[in-house]
């Protein structure tokens, strides 16, 4: 058996409310997480003032992806139709702007990567992995330059990570993702697989959106990096008690 049918003939059940099998560590589904993104200086309760903080959102990241870091907060009120004072009541200033920028892509790409394991619950391991590289890729590619902004020249916004609720419900279901399909795997090694997958995927995927060549496109990037992350699941999966 090649390593490659080692992981994609893992499959044995699905995620989620669907079946697992009898020797699975799986135990209950992981409860809800709030994904929603925390305002740096204050969460509107009203309706109106929720209405004023996803304007000002909309404009900021119009603005700074047309703008870059040249944007001013006053053209960002501007083009959300409010004053800068009402600006200044949720958002201090432009890094507070982009970091809240920054939490909202987290939980986009949270929910994507989500949804495509959903969608390929029941297929080979690298199926699912193919659909959420193919997934993220397109999340990364609306908005260019404000992809650049958020992960290349401002990446200490990266220290909010770890406090992200969005990180971390994917990093539960994945580690759930590969229970199912690498049963035989112990769950420390898990854990620090998951993460390992995350970090990679997430490098890998920022590489290619910032930096590949116009020329290549999508349906090539996500074979690579498909192809990376299984060569590291096939390993994973043939020496269960190592990385």
């Amino acid at each position: 058996m090649s390593r490659r049918s080692k992981v994609s003939g893992a499959v044995t059940t699905t995620l989620g409310s669907a079946r697992v099998p009898a020797n699975s560590r799986s135990t209950a589904p992981a409860p809800a997480v709030d994904l929603a993104p925390r305002a740096p200086r204050k969460r509107p309760r009203q309706s109106r003032s929720q209405h004023t903080v996803e304007a000002i959102v909309e404009a900021a990241t119009r603005v700074f992806d047309q703008e870059g870091l040249q944007a001013t907060t006053n053209r960002i009120a501007e083009l959300a139709g409010v004053s800068v004072g009402s600006l200044y009541q949720y958002f201090p200033d432009k890094l507070a702007l982009l970091t809240e920028l920054h939490e909202r892509h987290l939980v986009q790409v949270a929910q994507r990567v989500l949804e495509a394991v959903e969608a390929t619950q029941s297929l080979p391991l690298d199926a699912v992995v193919r659909r959420v590289v193919a997934f993220s890729l397109s999340v990364h590619r609306d908005r260019p330059e404000l992809q650049r902004l958020l992960h290349a020249q401002l990446p200490q916004l990266s220290a909010q990570d770890e406090d992200s609720p969005a990180k971390r419900v994917v990093h539960e279901r994945v580690c759930r993702l590969l229970e199912t399909h690498l049963p035989g795997v112990d769950a420390t090694t898990l854990t620090v697989a998951a993460q390992t997958l995350l970090t990679l995927g997430e490098c890998l995927v920022h590489e290619a959106v910032l930096k590949s060549p116009m020329d290549v496109d999508d349906g090539a990037i996500t074979n690579n990096i498909t192809q990376v992350i299984c060569g590291y699941l096939d390993r994973l999966a043939s020496a269960p008690q190592g990385l």
